[in-house]
């Protein structure tokens, strides 16, 4: 997250606006607002011997909810940017990934309140190295954790609002299931 990003905006039909975007430092728009702001997640996983993993990054000490766990990666679609740059900025931002597009797959999207819309991606690294990498203080670090383990790792050290989100979790697992994966 940077002091000077400018976030792209939307109406309520889902277009972007071109009013130069929004700055960071006015956060998500409040309920007196008409504008709508977009975020994307890029959830990484792989099939081991042992079964589904999901990979999750530990937030740095210069983010909120520092020390706390989230998904792999995400974060706010730029003013000009499309989802899916947005989606490889994010992936390559906060944990160091390249994603090949033949790994990188549109999931669902979820409207997470009246001001705020989510774009998931998932991206399957079953068989690659793993060469994760850190370009500032806003990842701490990652790991994988077998999927199965989810709810109980959503409960004990989630981000808040990532541990009640079940709506996104359940459509996760419906992606999951219907790729093949669970």
């Amino acid at each position: 997250m940077h002091q000077d990003e400018l976030w792209q905006e939307y109406n309520q039909l889902g277009e972007p606006l071109s009013n130069g975007g929004r700055p960071i430092v006015k956060g998500n728009p409040k309920d007196d607002e008409d504008s709508i702001v977009g975020i994307v997640i890029v959830i990484v996983i792989r099939k081991t011997e042992r079964g589904l993993e999901l990979l999750w990054q530990e937030r740095g000490p210069d983010v909120d909810n520092a020390g706390k766990w989230d998904l792999s990666a995400g974060g706010h679609i730029n003013y000009g940017e499309t989802i899916l740059q947005a989606a490889r900025r994010e992936a390559h931002e906060e944990i160091g990934l390249e994603a090949a597009d033949d790994r990188l797959y549109y999931a669902y999207s979820i409207a997470q309140n009246t001001h705020r819309y989510c774009w998931t991606y998932i991206y399957d690294h079953s068989d690659l190295e793993d060469n994760f990498s850190f370009n500032d203080r806003e990842v701490a670090s990652v790991k994988w954790v077998p999927y199965v383990d989810t709810p109980d790792f959503l409960k004990n050290y989630c981000k808040e609002h990532v541990a009640k989100d079940t709506l996104y979790f359940e459509a996760l697992e419906g992606w999951l299931k219907l790729h093949g994966y669970c």
